[in-house]
């Protein structure tokens, strides 16, 4: 309940509004105005950046000092946060906290699924389910607050219980070491399937693949749209109906937000089966489909239809992003590549707080264009896999050892086996090419 707490936004922003925060911004007797609503917009989008900033300073304490560091700092930073929201002039900065410290707690867990590499998928698309789930915190704030009258003052301070619990877990229980498995074990997987393809290469080659950059282009563009749509929902829903019917809808948003892990499964086995571009594609394909249903006016069942694939949309786009990082390059840089990924993610965040001021101010808090320009950068990426899976003849760099060079991206090609040293040499059998891409 830490990692992807602040995308539960939608149902942490109805009960600030009922609170009166930043209520005096606004003209006397006028409970919503640009100004308020863009310095809720500006709190989501710390917390956002926060969020996807983290990855870089915890992948380095986790490959560092192992799981059970990484896991006390965050919770101890994590605990500093929420004291932070307490008081409305200091929120930005506790919820870019939350948003900072949230997921190096769920980091510390990806490296347990080195205990199942036959099912690396499934067990990563499991865990990175947890961070949707962090959403139902503020759908619980909600709740509680509708229904007994509690403020958003002392249900932060509930709140505290958390992180609390997950640093004397940590403390007592989390080993000091990930889970690693030698490069022969992540091979001898069935079929040979979860060989990580650029493993041998020094981490400043990995990062000058194509496959990277991919990568982060991927990550990018539908972490920023999807942000977007929760950041903005509210303020949108309020500029089209009454207040009531409003925050209604934004309720059912904020209940159908922490189960998008309900999709893991297909996802496994979409990328187990099919191979990657099927995978990429189904993502591309649903971000579309909520893109084109928010530019349907008046329709209460296209705005289900958008609650629905937005909520299963995040945990699809980075189920693609940390399986392919685990199969493609392996476990020994985890956290530094999902880290410099997310880092493009956040400077993403700067253009989704300028879309919503411009929607704010330049159109009267009118976001028919700018869903429109949101549409519009997803498109390019239902091309992209096929582009990237057909550029066989680009290789990587010739790694630190003196290995053979390799194709950029196998998606359709052929998987060219590691150089080893004479002594170091497999079993012949373990090794097993195939023209599909695991």
């Amino acid at each position: 309940f830490t990692a992807g707490v602040v995308f539960g936004w939608p149902g942490l922003v109805t009960v600030l509004t009922k609170d009166g925060v930043y209520e005096s911004l606004c003209p006397k007797g006028q409970p919503h105005c640009p100004d308020r609503s863009a310095k809720l917009h500006l709190v989501f989008n710390m917390g956002a950046t926060g969020n996807y900033l983290s990855n870089v300073p915890f992948g380095w304490l986790l490959d560092t000092y192992g799981p059970r560091t990484s896991s006390l700092v965050a919770s101890a930073g994590f605990g500093l946060g929420i004291l932070l929201c307490l008081d409305e002039a200091f929120l930005p900065y506790g919820f870019f906290l939350l948003g900072f410290t949230g997921p190096g707690i769920q980091l510390a867990t990806l490296h347990l699924s080195n205990m199942f590499p036959d099912k690396q998928s499934t067990l990563l698309g499991a865990s990175t389910s947890c961070f949707d789930a962090g959403a139902i915190v503020f759908l619980g704030f909600k709740v509680v607050h509708d229904s007994f009258d509690v403020k958003a003052h002392d249900l932060f301070t509930g709140f505290l219980l958390v992180p609390a619990f997950v640093f004397l877990t940590a403390l007592a229980f989390w080993p000091r070491h990930a889970f690693r498995l030698t490069e022969i074990e992540i091979a001898e997987s069935p079929g040979g399937r979860n060989q990580p393809r650029f493993g041998a290469l020094p981490f400043k080659e990995m990062i000058r693949t194509q496959l990277f950059w991919f990568l982060c282009a991927f990550a990018t563009i539908h972490i920023c749209r999807l942000n977007f749509i929760v950041g903005t929902m509210h303020e949108q829903l309020l500029h089209t109906l009454p207040d009531d019917k409003a925050d209604e809808l934004t309720t059912t948003f904020s209940s159908m937000l922490p189960f998008g892990f309900v999709v893991f499964p297909v996802y496994g086995w979409l990328t187990d089966n099919h191979g990657p571009i099927t995978a990429f594609q189904t993502v591309t394909a649903v971000g579309v489909a909520y893109g084109a249903a928010m530019l349907i006016r008046g329709s209460t069942v296209a705005l289900i239809i958008v609650f629905m694939l937005v909520a299963v949309s995040r945990q699809m786009v980075y189920s693609c992003v940390f399986s392919m990082i685990a199969k493609e390059f392996g476990f020994v840089h985890l956290g530094k590549l999902s880290g410099l990924i997310n880092i493009f993610v956040a400077c993403g965040g700067a253009v989704n707080f300028g879309l919503s001021l411009a929607a704010l101010y330049l159109m009267d808090g009118e976001y028919f264009a700018v869903n429109t320009i949101v549409l519009l950068f997803a498109l390019p990426l239902l091309g992209a896999p096929y582009w990237l899976s057909g550029n066989r003849n680009e290789q990587t760099p010739m790694n630190a050892e003196g290995g053979e060079r390799r194709p950029l991206m196998g998606i359709g090609g052929e998987i060219s086996r590691p150089k080893f040293e004479a002594e170091e040499k497999p079993d012949p059998g373990t090794w097993e090419q195939s023209g599909r891409f695991a």
